[in-house]
C-alpha cells in the first residue's frame, strides 16, 4: 500500500511538473494550417505564441501567404498579427485584433499597427478560435512536445467562454474589422448551430450571421463543425445550405 501511494505521489509531481512546463513555454509553433490556403491554393502556414500578462492573455501570429516558398523568406515578408484576451474580472473577455507592421524588430510590440488585410470578423465571430494545424504536414512537422502544447494551447482558447471581438483603433481608409449594415448581420438561428452560438452563457460562442457564410460552409462541409457528439439533422442541414447561399 505504502509503495502504491509513492507511486501515486510520483505520478501527481509528474502531471504537475509536466504542465508547468506547457505553461512555461512560450516559443512560437510553426505549422500547415489545416483550414487557410492561399489565392492560387497552396499552403498558408502560421507561427504562433503564447504569452501570459497580468489580466490578459496575448496571442502573437505570424502569417505567411506565400505558399511552398514561405521557408526561403524571412519573418518580415510574412503578416504579423496579435489578438489580445483582455480578462476583466467579472465581466465578459475581449479580443482586440492587432495588424502591424511586420518589419518591427520587437515581435512583441503592439506598436506600429497597420491596415487590416482582411476582415478579421468574418471569420471570428467568438474572438479567438482553436488552432487546427495540418497534422500530417511533411513542409511543417510538428514535434510531439509541440502537440502536447498545442493541446494545451486549445484548452486555454476553450476556457474564455463567450469573447466579444473588437478592432483596434481604425485606421483612415483600412479594411473594416466588421461589416455594419443590417444584411451582414442577420444571424444564423439554426438549432444545431444556436445552440452553442447564442452569444452567452457558459460555453456560448458568438452569433454566427451573413458575414459568417464562408467560414460557416468551411467548417460544416469539412466536418469541424458541429464538433464531436452533436449531430445535423437534415432540415437543419438544409437551412444551413440555403444560408451560406444567401437566401
Amino acid at each position: 500500500m505504502q509503495v502504491f501511494g509513492t507511486i501515486t505521489l510520483l505520478s501527481f509531481c509528474g502531471l504537475g511538473i509536466g504542465l508547468a512546463c506547457l505553461w512555461s513555454d512560450e516559443r512560437p509553433i510553426r505549422f500547415q494550417s489545416s483550414e487557410s490556403r492561399t489565392s492560387e491554393g497552396g499552403p498558408v502556414y502560421n507561427e504562433v505564441s503564447w504569452v501570459r500578462e497580468a489580466g490578459r492573455d496575448i496571442w502573437w501570429m505570424r502569417q505567411s501567404h506565400l505558399g511552398p516558398e514561405t521557408a526561403n523568406h524571412p519573418l518580415k515578408d510574412w503578416d504579423r498579427l496579435a489578438m489580445v484576451i483582455e480578462l476583466p474580472a467579472g465581466e465578459t473577455p475581449r479580443a482586440v485584433f492587432h495588424q502591424l507592421d511586420p518589419t518591427e524588430r520587437d515581435a512583441r510590440s503592439l506598436a506600429k499597427p497597420v491596415e487590416y488585410r482582411a476582415t478579421c470578423f468574418a471569420c471570428h465571430p467568438s474572438g479567438p478560435r482553436v488552432i487546427r494545424p495540418d497534422w500530417n504536414s511533411k513542409s511543417a512537422p510538428i514535434s510531439l512536445w509541440d502537440r502536447a502544447r498545442l493541446h494545451f494551447w486549445n484548452r486555454r482558447l476553450r476556457s474564455y467562454g463567450p469573447v466579444e471581438p473588437v478592432a483596434m483603433p481604425r485606421l483612415v481608409g483600412a479594411t473594416p474589422f466588421r461589416h455594419q449594415e443590417s444584411a451582414a448581420n442577420e444571424g444564423l438561428l439554426v438549432r444545431a448551430c444556436a445552440g452553442c452560438h447564442r452569444g452567452e452563457g457558459p460555453g456560448g460562442r458568438g452569433v454566427l450571421t451573413r458575414q459568417h457564410q464562408g467560414t460557416i460552409r468551411f467548417m460544416v462541409e469539412s466536418g469541424v463543425m458541429p464538433p464531436n457528439g452533436h449531430r445535423i439533422s437534415p432540415s437543419d442541414r438544409k437551412a444551413i445550405d440555403r444560408f451560406v447561399r444567401g437566401f
